[in-house]
């Protein structure tokens, strides 16, 4: 690396990740903090360990409580982070459950975890991006990654079904003009 330019690639950007307290999520908070982003972590129902995340990365950011399982989940995220930063640069929806659920389940509840998956995995990240796509149109550009999984692409265990299915439909939510990309 000697000799190289070690400028923070994305320094003054600000970057909301879903999911973002623990796992994965934390990682790419720490990842993006470490390349100068200020992260917008996202958290459900673990604010200790948002916060001790936000301490951790330097404390330039926010943390945002947001249920995704509810259809106004993503839409309340989106408008406090705006509200926080004014601009966006980057969205990454990593948010995303996983429930383990029989053929042989009663009706109410193998409907349930479909509703339930398909809610947090594909439509809070379509709305996301949805809120995105626009703010990008109008502020120059941005980036989004959804994170997925190989079970949208060769399949799930048969106890994981709609958790498959979810994935494999956010698999097939990337399209992006120029302003944007996906």
């Amino acid at each position: 690396m000697k000799g190289m330019n070690m400028s923070k690639l994305l320094q003054g950007q600000t970057v909301l990740v879903t999911g973002a307290s623990g796992g994965i999520g934390s990682a790419i908070v720490e990842r993006l903090a470490a390349e100068g982003a200020r992260p917008i972590i996202h958290y459900c129902r673990h604010e200790t360990a948002a916060k001790s995340l936000l301490s951790r990365v330097g404390g330039d950011g926010l943390i945002v409580q947001a249920d995704l399982s509810e259809p106004d989940g993503p839409l309340a995220l989106w408008r406090k982070s705006v509200d926080f930063a004014g601009r966006v640069h980057g969205l990454v929806n990593n948010a995303g459950v996983r429930t383990d659920i029989s053929v042989e389940a009663i009706p109410e509840n193998w409907r349930g975890a479909w509703h339930r998956e398909f809610q947090i995995n594909l439509f809070a990240a379509a709305d996301l991006c949805k809120e995105a796509i626009n703010h990008f149109k109008t502020e120059g550009g941005g980036r989004i990654v959804n994170i997925a999984s190989r079970a949208g692409q060769r399949g799930s265990a048969a106890e994981a079904l709609p958790y498959g299915a979810a994935k494999a439909a956010l698999i097939n939510l990337r399209v992006g003009p120029e302003s944007y990309s996906v």
